[in-house]
């Protein structure tokens, strides 16, 4: 016998205890008894997976914290390597600029410039 069969076979029964047995003393079968068993069971059943299911809610509210704090993270991350990326571009700007500068026979001036091309990238990290 099925679950909706049985759930319907228990419906009727207390149906009929309700409209035949008006009075207190309502004598019950070995199979309503059974009925009302299977019943309770069911109940119980209900109740665990109630409580599993609430469970898997903390579960997948856990989950879900963790993929916002990951996707915060990885924003910052992806920020954090695009300034790298540019600071990156900075300094090979300059060291392109210095490898230039050094290619000149005038060592003293050449120095000046390379230290100054230097300070240039330096002073420009400060206000990034």
């Amino acid at each position: 016998m099925t679950v909706k069969e049985r759930l319907g076979k228990a419906r009727k029964l207390v149906s009929d205890y309700a409209e035949y047995h008006k009075s207190d003393s309502v004598i019950l079968t070995d199979y309503g008894i059974e009925l009302i068993e299977w019943l309770i069971e069911q109940s119980e059943k209900v109740e665990e997976l109630e409580l599993e299911v609430n469970d898997w809610r903390a579960e997948v509210q856990k989950w879900q914290k963790f993929y916002k704090e990951s996707e915060e993270s990885h924003l910052e991350t992806k920020e954090l390597l695009k300034s790298i990326v540019n600071q990156n571009k900075r300094y090979r700007e300059a060291l392109k600029n210095i490898y230039e500068l050094a290619e000149y026979d005038e060592y003293d001036n050449t120095l000046k410039q390379i230290v100054s091309e230097i300070e240039k990238v330096l002073e420009s990290e400060k206000h990034d």
